[in-house]
C-alpha cells in the first residue's frame, strides 16, 4: 500500500483526515470513518452504500467523549416541505428539539456544523444562539443516497441522566482466518448501551486477531469502559469469518 499524500493529525483528541487522498497514484475519497479506521471509496464508486475497496487504520481516539460539538441555532416560524427545501438551500438543516415535558422547538442549524458533528460521531451537542441546551441526536434523516442531511432530531437531556443510544462497533486487528483465505464479515454495526449522557462512548472496540476459519465473536466481547451496560443482547453475533467456497470439498481423485 502506498503512503498517504496529505496530512492527517490530530485535534482535542479527535482524527481529522483529508477528504480525498492518493495512494499507490490513485485518488481515494472518505466515504466514512469508524473508530480508527477511515474507508475510502475510488472516484467510481457513486453510492454511498458502495462496499468499500481500502480500510486504512489511524491511531484509535478516547473511548469516551471528552466533549461535545457546539451547533449555533436559529428559530424557524415557517414548517412543512417547501419552506424546509428553502432552507436547506441557503446552508441550513431544518431541526426539531423536544423532550423532558418542555415545547418543541423548531430550528435551523448551518449545514457546515452538522457536518462536523457527524463527521465526528457526536452523539451529544450543546446548543447555543437562540437556545441554549444539551441535547442527544436521536435521528438524522438522510436523502435517498445516504449522502445529504435533510433533517435533525434532538432530544433534551440531563448529562447525569442515563440514556439508551446505538454506538458504532470499531474492529481492530487482522483475523487469522482473513489470512488463511477465509472472508471476514460483519453481521452488524452498532449495538445498543446504557449510559449516563455524558459518557457515551465514541465506538466500542472488538478485537479479532484471534478469530479463524468457521469461528466469530459477539456482542458479549465488546470492550465496555466503566459505566457503560450493553442492552444488545451479548450472544449477537458480531462478525464471523467464512471459510472459502470449496475449503471443505474432498481433493479431486482422492
Amino acid at each position: 500500500m502506498g503512503a498517504w499524500e496529505g496530512s492527517v493529525a490530530g485535534s482535542e483528541g479527535r482524527n481529522q483526515w483529508e477528504p480525498s487522498a492518493k495512494v499507490a497514484g490513485r485518488r481515494f475519497y472518505a466515504l466514512a470513518k469508524i473508530g480508527g479506521l477511515a474507508i475510502l471509496r475510488p472516484p467510481f464508486a457513486r453510492c454511498a452504500n458502495s462496499v468499500p475497496k481500502t480500510i486504512y487504520h489511524f491511531s484509535e481516539r478516547p473511548a469516551v467523549s471528552a466533549n461535545t460539538e457546539v451547533l449555533n441555532v436559529q428559530l424557524r416560524d415557517q414548517t412543512g416541505t417547501a419552506a424546509s427545501v428553502r432552507l436547506r438551500r441557503s446552508g441550513m438543516v431544518p431541526a426539531v428539539l423536544y423532550g423532558h415535558g418542555e415545547e418543541n422547538r423548531h430550528l435551523a442549524v448551518p449545514v457546515v456544523e452538522v457536518k462536523t458533528a457527524l463527521r465526528h460521531h457526536s452523539k451529544m451537542v450543546t446548543l447555543q444562539g437562540a437556545v441554549s441546551d444539551t441535547a442527544l441526536v436521536s435521528d438524522v434523516q438522510y436523502d435517498h443516497l445516504g449522502i445529504h442531511v435533510l433533517h435533525l432530531d434532538l432530544v433534551r437531556v440531563n448529562l447525569k441522566e442515563k440514556v439508551e443510544v446505538e454506538v458504532r462497533i470499531a474492529l481492530q486487528g487482522d483475523a487469522i482466518g482473513v489470512r488463511s483465505g477465509g472472508i471476514l464479515l460483519e453481521n452488524m454495526h452498532q449495538v445498543k448501551v446504557r449510559c449516563s449522557a455524558a459518557e457515551i462512548p465514541d465506538f466500542l472496540a472488538l478485537d479479532i486477531n484471534d478469530i479463524d476459519l468457521g469461528g466469530h465473536k459477539t456482542a458479549g466481547h465488546l470492550v465496555l469502559p466503566a459505566g457503560v451496560e450493553l442492552v444488545t443482547p451479548a450472544e449477537v453475533m458480531v462478525v464471523h469469518v467464512e471459510k472459502p467456497k470449496g475449503a471443505d470439498d474432498p481433493v479431486a481423485g482422492a
